[in-house]
């Protein structure tokens, strides 16, 4: 697949270890688009109907949802970092770093975001092993506030016999409002929109790991996230949601678990930095 062509010929990098693990990135959103294993298996979903167009995020793999998540604040849905163009910052053997400042965005997007600010995100790669990690500074006068996500689609050959274990502890609500309420299990096969939340540990709580488990019949995958990132918003749209870059039958093949900072917005001082980032290992 020629991504460069797919993508309407923006740039893409791609990495590959001696291993034969690959991942491929598109400079469109900063977005990770392919993760292949050793055996040549993919882990990511990408749809086949996906596309870049200027103001359109592309349909799978890590989209950056920055500095707005979903309509959580005045911007559209998910920010502008999804669909704005990022630029290499540097790359070796393992790792890729893309950046985006504001003199990558549009004079509209400036307006209505008019912060300083540097994002970047360093892509690293290991056998059997994706780590995405965001790095942001407030390079302004004035404080600003943010929230993220890590919007990843991971495939799955039938949603409904997908299980994700590990977040008894959390609180959760539904995608748009803040209301929490007891964890309950999430059942895949219909539409799942669900936010949970890691409350801080207690005191005497000597294991706090931000550790959950996605299980289906061919392969386990473990997900770990940074404590900066205490939230994990779980999406499937379920068979009924009429989403035009997506075919009727695709929504079975992938689930989303992100790492989020969604229910309380992350605000940086002026000359602060911050960094959350998301772990995704293979189970061998």
């Amino acid at each position: 697949m020629n991504l460069a062509s797919l993508f309407g010929g923006l740039a893409d990098h791609t990495l590959e270890l001696p291993t034969g693990d690959r991942v491929s990135v598109s400079s469109h959103g900063g977005q990770v688009l392919h993760w292949r294993v050793d055996d040549g298996e993919e882990l990511l979903y990408l749809s086949p109907a996906a596309s870049a167009s200027d103001g359109q995020a592309i349909r799978g793999g890590i989209p950056v949802c920055w500095p707005q998540f979903n309509m959580r604040g005045p911007l559209p849905k998910h920010g502008f970092a999804r669909h704005a163009t990022w630029r290499l910052h540097g790359r070796d053997d393992t790792s890729l770093l893309l950046e985006l400042t504001p003199a990558d965005l549009t004079e509209a997007e400036r307006a209505a975001w008019p912060h300083e600010f540097q994002l970047r995100q360093k892509i690293d790669l290991a056998p059997g092993q994706l780590t995405v990690t965001l790095d942001v500074s407030n390079l302004g006068q004035a404080p600003f506030s943010f929230t993220t996500a890590l919007h990843s689609y991971l495939r799955v050959a039938d949603v409904a016999q997908a299980q994700l274990s590990g977040l008894e502890r959390t609180l959760m609500s539904d995608g748009q409002a803040a209301t929490r309420s007891p964890f309950q299990p999430p059942r895949f096969g219909a539409a799942v929109d669900r936010v949970h939340h890691v409350p801080p540990p207690a005191a005497d709580d000597t294991f706090h790991e931000l550790q959950w488990t996605l299980t289906t019949p061919a392969r386990t995958l473990t997900l770990r996230q940074s404590d900066t990132l205490p939230d994990v918003v779980v999406w499937n749209p379920g068979p009924d949601a009429g989403i035009a870059d997506l075919a009727e039958d695709e929504w079975r093949q992938f689930v989303c678990v992100e790492a989020a900072a969604v229910d309380v917005p992350v605000t940086l001082a002026p000359g602060a930095e911050w960094i959350g980032w998301q772990a995704i290992t293979l189970q061998r």
